[in-house]
């Protein structure tokens, strides 16, 4: 290391060291106001007991609450003469501006405590009834989508109970015809979104030996050479 390295790493050190001073300054500041706030909202308690009349308008409670997080919530019951748990609920909800995620629409949105998520996007009501339509429409077509499914594993375990197929070392099933990606056919392994679509690349004696087997993506051009280490004969089960 130069000493050149040497120094420039010392300067920027140095700078670590003062930011972080300062954060601690802060936080030290930070503390003191707060602590100084909650005593006077203590005080604010004390006179209500003493006049029963409220020191803390409910609208002026409001404001402190949503727009000064760094009070606490326990602060602002004692200036109310309630405890915190009842806060959220005396001060009221917060009405905020979202966006629908299908039509960029502007919402009005409702957060009912501080600690409360926030969703920066909420479908507006036209896109809500789009979205509940489509739902009633996917549940509708459930018995079907069943129905399909069903066929498709029924006609899967045929096709394994017909052979001729190898199984990989990591126990995949790669069929010597082409085959679509989905829970129940092994094919080119994964990358980015295409969906990999494959096809043997034709190869007989590959494929009686199990060496240089190879598929081939139809969409992708990708291939990929699996490590095959079973095979199971046509209608016989599986083999050595």
């Amino acid at each position: 290391m130069t000493d050149e390295t040497t120094a420039e790493i010392e300067v920027l050190l140095a700078s670590v060291d003062e930011a972080a001073e300062r954060v601690k300054t802060a936080k030290a500041d930070l503390a003191t106001a707060k602590g100084q706030f909650d005593s006077f909202m203590a005080e604010l308690g004390r006179r209500r007991v003493q006049t029963g009349e409220n020191q803390l308008s409910q609208e002026f409670a409001n404001r402190i609450y949503w727009d000064h997080p760094d009070v606490s919530v326990s602060a602002i019951g004692l200036g109310l003469g309630i405890a915190a748990s009842a806060v959220s609920s005396h001060v009221g909800n917060k009405t905020y501006e979202a966006t629908c995620p299908d039509c960029s629409e502007t919402v009005l949105s409702v957060q009912t405590s501080r600690t409360g998520y926030k969703n920066p996007y909420v479908r507006c009501d036209r896109c809500k009834a789009v979205e509940a339509d489509r739902q009633a429409e996917w549940e509708r077509s459930r018995p079907e989508r069943e129905a399909e499914t069903a066929a498709r594993k029924e006609a899967h375990s045929q096709r394994l109970r017909e052979g001729d197929y190898w199984i990989s070392v990591d126990e995949i099933v790669f069929l010597p015809e082409a085959s679509l990606r989905d829970d129940y056919f092994a094919v080119v392994g994964s990358g980015g979104d295409c969906v990999h679509e494959a096809r043997r690349i034709a190869d007989e004696r590959a494929w009686k030996t199990g060496k240089g087997v190879k598929y081939i993506c139809i969409h992708c051009g990708r291939v990929e050479e699996p490590t095959l280490v079973r095979y199971v004969e046509r209608s016989r089960g599986e083999t050595p």
